[in-house]
């Protein structure tokens, strides 16, 4: 709480990383509007649990009278939707984004400042320049005194109509999700971004511009389900933005085939599937109000759960009972998940049959949290988004072949 940005490489690690601006300068002795994280050695060995999050990620009390979620929404259309006017755009830069704003990307990509995005989203636009951010769901939380913390789920849509890093002009339209990580602080009296982490699927992106990466299968094109004006969880857990049984054919499903959600009994409140929206919209207001938390009791430790059933679950030591005792007691039955390559866990069983696939593949996997959102109440449940960094070694066969003994680490949300 402040801004400081932790799970961020320290100038000599970003060596390794695409930069977008000026190298990074050491911490110890650059002046900074923005707090950053102070270069240190950074743990090598796996821990045991999350449980040191359970607090770190406790909004402070503190005055709430900053629009966060106005200002989110705002600032994406203004910098991204700026109807093909450059200097709409660089203006919207100016203004949302601290001088030595940072980003950490996908693909070993940093941008180093607010020049360092004014050049990256310059040669962006010009290969992208119908680019569309559907916002999906917003979280805020923090006060006015210290900053505000968010995340937000989005949609990106684009034709690729101008020559970009990745070759020239295709005309091939692209589709992808992910989630942005911000932190919001009041620098000289205006309020301004300071850090961000976003992890889109990259892969789908590639993939669907046919620039070849690997011979890893993935869909053409992401398959994730626009539903303009509507967040990701309506408050009491109606989800959006999830396909209906007809597109989940298109999937790698986990469990058993999705069914009409208008026919199937669920103790879990689905979306109702309806006619998705094709046209680009022109901005992301309508989704200002409706990602409100609207008030109510809140004596569910929200937080502790979330901890305590991500280290139940994926941190069991090796004991498969353990774990499918754990899906057992913190997932509904008919629990549902939409996940990257195209894929779904249906249900508690799928989950089931998910993990213990994964897990005969990667035993010693250990999932980092690096953050905590949780807003609701009681009476309607509460929403959640949690970053993390996923680690794990290849051990053991897999959906992606025979054990290669090989490392791997993964930043997500």
């Amino acid at each position: 709480w402040g801004g400081k940005m932790n799970w961020f490489p320290t100038p000599e690690e970003s060596k390794k990383f695409t930069v977008y601006g000026h190298p990074l300068e050491d911490p110890h002795t650059k002046a900074s509007t923005v707090s950053k994280a102070i270069a240190g050695p950074h743990s090598v060995s796996t821990p045991v649990d999350n449980s040191c999050m359970d607090q770190s990620t406790v909004p402070p009390g503190g005055p709430k009278t900053f629009d966060c979620r106005r200002f989110v929404i705002e600032s994406t259309d203004a910098t991204w939707h700026a109807g093909g006017s450059w200097a709409k755009t660089e203006e919207a830069i100016h203004k949302y984004f601290a001088e030595d704003w940072q980003s950490v990307r996908a693909f070993g990509s940093i941008i180093n400042g607010r020049e360092g995005l004014a050049s990256f989203m310059k040669e962006w636009l010009k290969g992208f320049p119908d680019v569309f951010i559907y916002v999906s769901d917003l979280f805020c939380e923090g006060n006015d005194d210290i900053g505000y913390k968010t995340t937000m789920p989005y949609v990106l849509t684009a034709t690729n109509t101008g020559p970009s890093v990745y070759g020239p002009a295709t005309g091939k339209k692209v589709k992808y999700h992910g989630l942005a990580n911000c932190y919001i602080k009041k620098i000289d009296g205006r309020w301004q971004y300071t850090n961000e982490w976003d992890v889109p699927d990259m892969w789908s992106f590639l993939v669907q511009l046919n620039v070849s990466i690997d011979s890893l299968k993935h869909p053409t094109q992401d398959l994730m389900t626009i539903d303009e004006c509507k967040p990701l969880f309506e408050w009491g857990g109606k989800m959006n933005w999830f396909p209906t049984p007809e597109e989940s054919k298109k999937f790698t499903v986990y469990g058993h085939p999705l069914e009409d959600p208008h026919t199937k009994a669920s103790t879990v409140s689905k979306a109702i599937a309806g006619p998705h929206s094709v046209s680009t919209p022109v901005d992301n207001s309508c989704m200002d109000q409706s990602t409100v938390p609207p008030g109510g009791p809140k004596t569910f430790d929200c937080r502790r759960f979330v901890i305590e059933s991500t280290d139940a679950t994926w941190h069991a030591g090796g004991s498969w009972a353990k774990t499918e005792e754990a899906i057992h007691k913190y997932f509904a039955e008919d629990w549902q998940s939409v996940r990257a390559f195209g894929s779904i866990i249906n249900g508690r069983e799928g989950l089931a049959s998910f993990m213990k696939e994964w897990l005969k593949g990667f035993p010693d996997v250990f999932i980092y949290v690096s953050d905590l959102f949780c807003e609701g109440n009681d009476d309607i449940g509460y929403k959640t988004t949690m970053p993390y960094v996923l680690t794990a070694t290849n051990t053991g066969p897999s959906v992606y072949g025979p054990a290669t003994g090989k490392k791997s680490e993964i930043p997500w949300f």
